[in-house]
């Protein structure tokens, strides 16, 4: 319990994707492992301080082995009363290289939606060496929940560890869609310091 990150948090690898909700929020929750890899966890979470004092729920069941994950998601809104569902599976398809896909479905404009009723995507990650990883990916986001607009994204990402515990990373993103009317680049640089 307390102000930690939504268990419906769950996204692809690279930074052009979108999840749903994936950021802190007050909630009170379980985990369950069952071992053998399989987890199930319960939240009620409260984001609109209480509004109407009503907390929303949020369930998660997830398998993990050798070969991979595979996660369901489902969140109920209590304030905007609607729901979502998401689907997440991460495979490792070889020692090098990394295999995700992602699907969502939302009822409506809610907390945990993504901006649309529904999104597919994947991303695979190749780690060339023990310091550098090369990684693209996609995503489809179809019926904007305020115009009906069908979008999409794409992005590539370059992780390169200069020296231990301290990491670079290039991100180049391109948007595009109904929503757009040229299309959009982004992207970044950074670099993170462990400790």
């Amino acid at each position: 319990m307390g102000y930690k990150t939504s268990i419906f948090d769950q996204g692809l690898g690279g930074e052009f994707d979108a999840g749903g909700f994936d950021s802190s929020i007050h909630t009170l929750g379980y985990t369950f492992v069952a071992g053998s890899g399989v987890s199930v966890s319960l939240a009620l979470e409260e984001a609109d301080y209480n509004y109407d004092y009503t907390p929303n729920v949020v369930g998660k069941f997830s398998v993990s082995q050798g070969w991979g994950s595979v996660s369901a998601f489902a969140a109920y809104d209590a304030t905007a009363k609607e729901w979502g569902i998401k689907g997440h599976a991460g495979f490792n398809a070889t020692q090098n290289l990394s295999l995700e896909l992602l699907a969502t479905y939302f009822s409506d404009a809610s907390l945990y939606s993504n901006g649309y009723d529904y999104s597919l995507g994947g991303y695979m990650k190749y780690a060339a060496s023990p310091k550098l990883a090369v990684g693209f990916g996609g995503q489809y986001f179809g019926d904007k929940h305020s115009n009906g607009a069908d979008d999409w994204a794409v992005g590539g990402v370059i992780d390169y560890e200069l020296v231990e515990n301290l990491d670079t990373k290039i991100a180049v993103n391109y948007k595009d869609g109904d929503s757009y009317s040229d299309g959009a680049f982004s992207g970044f640089f950074r670099i993170t310091r462990g400790f």
